[in-house]
């Protein structure tokens, strides 16, 4: 007979750091999702007497995070480094990993909602779901 005490401990840390595909535990993914909405919705406490700053970043963009593999997270960094050369760039917060991300991802989702089935993006992920079959 096994007790609770006889199972290893489950390392949630570890999982949650997993890609969340690999995570298996339902209520771990239902705290995700929590965490997630929650996130959005959170501001830290401000001291008195101090002004927020109202930066032009916050107003116009939304934090993500993206699991990539290992040769897009190289290659979107040397892809960055070609850009500022090739365009001749001054400083290197013009050309940034997030902006050829957001670029890259509305070229998708234009070709998306042009071509739907046919486009890059349904392409690429039957692909991929053919190969894990």
């Amino acid at each position: 007979m096994t007790t609770d005490s006889d199972k290893p401990d489950k390392d949630v840390l570890q999982d949650v750091l997993l890609d969340v595909e690999q995570v298996d535990d339902p209520e771990l993914l239902e705290l995700m999702a929590f965490i997630d909405e929650m996130r959005d919705s959170f501001q830290p406490p401000r001291k008195e007497g101090t002004k927020r700053k109202q930066g032009k970043r916050r107003e116009t963009k939304k934090r993500s995070s993206s699991y990539l593999t290992p040769q897009n997270f190289e290659s979107l960094d040397r892809v960055k480094r070609e850009c500022q050369r090739l365009l001749k760039v001054k400083k290197s917060g013009q050309v940034s990993k997030s902006r050829i991300t957001d670029i890259s991802l509305e070229i998708i989702l234009k070709d998306f909602q042009q071509h739907r089935e046919k486009s890059i993006l349904a392409r690429k992920l039957k692909e991929y779901l053919d190969g894990q079959g």
